[in-house]
C-alpha cells in the first residue's frame, strides 16, 4: 500500500520533480506495475536519452603557405622648397613679347614685257609716184581719190592745216594770196587747196597746197 501510494503521489509531480525521484529509486527491484514503470521508465528515457552527435565540421583544405603581402612602397622625401614666399598680393607674371620677323622687302613691280613691233615700211617711193601720176590729170576728181589712196598707204602721214593756222614754210606751199580782213589774220591760212604728205620719220614728201592771207599791199 505504501508504493501505490508513493506512485500516485509521483503522478502528480512536475516533470522536472520525477526525473530527481527516478534518479533515487532508480537502487529499488524493479516489482512495481507495468503502469507504473511507464511514467517513470519515459521520464527516464526523456533524461538518459543520449542527444544526436554533433557533426563534425569538414576541414578545410590547407591553403598552403600564406603569401606574404607586398610591401608598401618606400615614400620618396621630397626636396625642401627652397624658394621664398613673397610677402604681399602676388603678381602676374609678365609675358615676353613675341619679337616679330622681319619681313622681306616689297619687290617692285616689273613691267609687263611688250611685244616687239614690227618695223614701219618706207613707202616713201610708192608714195612719190602715185603723186606724180595725180600731178599729169587735169580731172580734178581723179586727182583727189589718188591724194585719198596716198592718205591710207601705211607710215605716210597727211598734212592739211586749218583756216587760221600759221603759215609754215617748211609743210606749206604759199599757192595763192587772199586779202585779211584784220591785221591778225596776216601770214596765216586762208584755204587748204591740195593735202600735203610726209614720210614715216617726219620728212616732207609733197607740202600742203594753201592759200595765204597777206595784208602788205595795203
Amino acid at each position: 500500500m505504501r508504493a501505490g501510494h508513493g506512485i500516485a503521489v509521483l503522478l502528480r509531480l512536475t516533470a522536472h520533480a520525477q526525473l530527481r525521484l527516478a534518479d533515487v529509486l532508480d537502487h529499488r527491484p524493479r516489482h512495481r506495475p507495468a503502469h507504473v514503470d511507464g511514467p517513470r521508465n519515459t521520464a527516464r528515457t526523456a533524461r538518459t536519452a543520449p542527444s544526436a552527435p554533433a557533426v563534425p565540421a569538414t576541414p578545410t583544405a590547407p591553403t598552403g603557405k600564406a603569401v606574404p603581402s607586398a610591401p608598401s612602397a618606400t615614400p620618396v622625401p621630397t626636396a625642401p622648397d627652397t624658394t621664398a614666399t613673397p610677402v604681399g598680393p602676388p603678381t602676374t607674371p609678365t609675358t615676353p613679347a613675341t619679337p616679330t620677323p622681319p619681313t622681306a622687302p616689297a619687290e617692285a613691280p616689273r613691267p609687263a614685257p611688250t611685244a616687239p613691233t614690227a618695223p614701219t615700211p618706207d613707202n616713201t617711193g610708192v608714195a612719190k609716184a602715185v603723186l606724180a601720176v595725180a600731178d599729169r590729170l587735169a580731172n580734178q576728181e581723179l586727182v583727189r581719190r589718188l591724194h585719198k589712196a596716198v592718205a591710207r598707204i601705211d607710215g605716210i602721214g597727211v598734212i592739211s592745216p586749218a583756216p587760221g593756222d600759221a603759215f609754215d614754210p617748211l609743210a606749206h606751199r604759199w599757192t595763192d594770196t587772199r586779202k585779211a580782213a584784220r591785221r591778225d589774220d596776216h601770214e596765216r591760212v586762208a584755204e587748204l587747196l591740195a593735202p600735203g604728205f610726209s614720210g614715216p620719220t617726219g620728212t616732207v614728201i609733197r607740202p600742203a597746197q594753201v592759200a595765204v592771207y597777206d595784208n602788205e599791199g595795203e
